[in-house]
């Protein structure tokens, strides 16, 4: 890998991802980062993994930083995921509408979802609510 390409050390992270190599991961989207700020790919990866983590304070920095750089409904509907874990209720109700607001194809397959979150914040049926990231204890 060439140490200044920035997308090689992407593309790197999303493989180690895979491989769930999760350190490794983190250090190459980091070190992309480094190369160039405004890698908006290294910056959803980051916040990814680091959600996976149960880190929601930096999934919400990087998913934030990712989204700076491109206004995306999939990183707006992720920020209001992090924001309700967090218990920020306002904050994942604004999230989850900026989401909508797109009208983005990409996240057409969530629309009801979100819509149902959105219903649930605000006071609807409990059991509305899903598991947001099952696998980690969140810090």
């Amino acid at each position: 890998i060439d140490a200044r390409y920035d997308k090689a050390h992407t593309n790197l992270g999303v493989v180690l991802q895979l491989q769930k190599q999760t350190q490794a991961a983190i250090d190459s989207h980091m070190r992309a980062l480094t190369l160039n700020d405004q890698s908006w790919e290294s910056a959803v990866n980051l916040g990814l993994l680091f959600w996976s983590e149960g880190d929601l304070k930096s999934a919400r920095q990087f998913f934030s930083k990712a989204l700076a750089v491109r206004d995306d409904a999939s990183l707006w509907h992720y920020l209001g995921l992090v924001s309700e874990q967090q218990g920020q209720k306002l904050e994942a109700i604004r999230h989850y509408r900026q989401a909508l607001k797109k009208e983005d194809p990409s996240i057409s397959h969530l629309r009801e979802e979100i819509q149902s979150r959105i219903r649930y914040l605000l006071g609807g049926n409990r059991d509305q609510k899903t598991e947001l990231v099952p696998n980690k204890d969140h810090k």
